[in-house]
């Protein structure tokens, strides 16, 4: 005698036989309900309707520099729900999974793009670039560099535990909590750590850190330590300056024989290539702002603003939905504030293309739409 729906959407009817209209991308239970004069009744179907939307591309990978040969894990990340995956690694690599992982031979930088499709249409991710890979066989980057230490005994300083020498240590005075930084002159990247310790006179609560250039971040953690030897492994970073910090405050002395940080040279874009000489670290953008371009949908110029928080490497390049490098409108030294450029895409079809801003590495991506 009466019908309750439930469409999982936050709508309903009391039609017998009703039509229901979903407007967003997602997966929706539905429930109906049923009453005669004397009995009800309920029937749920629990993920019963899979309503697609044109996917949004979007992905990562790890890791996305290192030494040749260089295994790296792309994730798919796109939205919308897609069905089929089509990835070009950029050194003539393909694949067509949704999680794919691929490696790297030979020494370079190299462009990877991911292009997602559903019934609904497609959509394309390009990250310029995006893996560095370098001839480096990853060894240990902290011996005979610069260390300090909270506290040094008399006798063993800090110089100590990078000096490749295990029959010598540092060993840290008593009371307060403990570090031992080393300074590797420039940027290395690693994921991997040796810390060897004396014995008992280990830390047992450490955390192996390195400097943003405002804060210390801890990259490993660990808690009643055993060993007197720890081996950790990370998320690859690029820094200059790493730590091993003691959590707690020590009641004896700390003795540590060695710390090994097995890394290879960041990659980085020499200034020297754009005719100039290349400023120190310190002062490289720390912000870059690509601007949405006006108009948009436009038909066939449209104007792309980007701003650079100080001087830098620019490249500004257009690629269309397949991957393809369609235009270069920047590509050279700019000075810090705000630029404009104007894309002309009169001698191209209508479509999706995507306008990447890139300074050192730091990158920014917007979508444009040509009609015509």
């Amino acid at each position: 005698m009466s019908w309750a729906w439930n469409f999982g959407d936050g709508n309903l009817s009391t039609l017998q036989n009703p039509s229901h209209i979903y407007t967003a991308a997602g997966t929706y239970t539905v429930q109906l309900t049923v009453n005669s004069t004397t009995c009800s009744n309920t029937e749920i179907k629990t993920g019963y309707l899979n309503v697609s939307s044109i996917p949004s591309a979007a992905f990562i990978g790890a890791p996305n520099s290192g030494g040749a040969p260089l295994n790296v894990n792309f994730t798919d990340q796109s939205t919308g729900i897609p069905t089929t995956w089509a990835w070009d690694f950029g050194d003539g690599g393909v694949s067509t999974l949704k999680n794919p992982s691929h490696q790297y031979n030979a020494p370079g930088t190299y462009t990877v793009s991911l292009t997602v499709t559903n019934a609904c249409g497609g959509d394309g991710e390009i990250k310029t670039d995006y893996i560095a890979v370098s001839n480096c066989a990853p060894g240990n980057v902290a011996l005979g560099k610069s260390a300090t230490a909270s506290s040094v005994r008399s006798g063993y300083p800090a110089s100590y535990a990078v000096d490749g020498n295990t029959g010598t240590k540092w060993k840290s005075n008593t009371g307060g909590v403990q570090w031992l930084e080393v300074d590797l002159g420039s940027t290395y990247e690693t994921a991997n750590a040796v810390i060897r310790w004396d014995g008992s006179n280990r830390a047992k609560d450490f955390e192996f850190q390195y400097w943003d250039g405002s804060n210390w971040i801890s990259l490993f953690s660990q808690t009643n330590n055993g060993n007197s030897t720890s081996t950790i492994n990370f998320a690859a970073t690029c820094a200059q300056k790493f730590r091993v910090y003691m959590t707690k405050p020590n009641s004896s002395r700390y003795y540590l024989k060695e710390l090994e940080i097995n890394g290879c040279p960041c990659a980085t874009i020499s200034k020297s290539s754009f005719g100039q000489v290349s400023p120190p670290a310190s002062q490289m953008p720390n912000e870059i702002t690509l601007h949405p371009n006006f108009p948009n949908p436009f038909n066939p110029r449209t104007k792309i603003n980007f701003t650079l928080s100080q001087e830098a490497p620019v490249s500004l390049k257009i690629y269309n939905l397949a991957g393809a490098e369609v235009a270069t409108l920047v590509n050279g030294w700019r000075e810090t504030g705000a630029h404009a450029v104007v894309f002309d895409g009169a001698d191209l079809p209508s479509g999706v293309y995507f306008s990447i801003l890139q300074a050192r590495n730091v990158r920014q991506v917007q979508r444009l739409l040509l009609v015509k």
